[in-house]
């Protein structure tokens, strides 16, 4: 039996970027959730902008499901995370969400039933979220992003 952390990177980004005006290191983000057996990190992108992000990924070792949009659309990546829990539910005994989308609740509560154990680690998770797993992490400023600030000496 295994750990699973599922993260949708797109909520992430927004969530952090809204609170901090920062982005994730996740090298630090998988350090403060420790050993896990499978990670898969969900997103979307535009263009090739999320290449280099994509390639870091899975030098830590995730498994990438990226979709292409544009600006005008957005996608939601719930269903694709919910399926991919689903099919590999027989193996896991905890699950980790990178997320703090409401939208997963049915899935949550449908792999507590199961007795599957449920964490999240994520910013901003809302109450509902909070009431119905076995953990939450908020994600806090140890994990950001070192922000290079230049000053001009004159």
């Amino acid at each position: 039996m295994s750990i699973g952390l599922f993260v949708d990177v797109s909520n992430l980004y927004y969530c952090v970027n809204k609170r901090f005006n920062s982005k994730i290191d996740y090298k630090k983000y998988l350090e403060k959730i420790g050993p896990v057996d499978h990670m898969v990190a969900y997103g979307t992108y535009i263009k090739d902008e999320a290449k280099g992000f994509i390639k870091s990924l899975k030098g830590l070792g995730f498994s990438t499901k990226f979709v292409q949009t544009t600006v005008s659309r957005q996608t939601s990546l719930n269903v694709d995370i919910a399926v991919d829990i689903f099919m590999k539910s027989e193996r896991l005994t905890k699950v980790i969400l990178g997320t703090s989308n409401r939208d997963l609740t049915p899935l949550i509560n449908w792999l507590r039933s199961k007795g599957i154990k449920v964490s999240i680690v994520a910013c901003g998770i809302p109450t509902e979220l909070k009431n119905r797993v076995d953990g939450i992490t908020e994600i806090d400023d140890e994990i950001l992003e070192i922000q290079n600030v230049e000053t001009n000496d004159k």
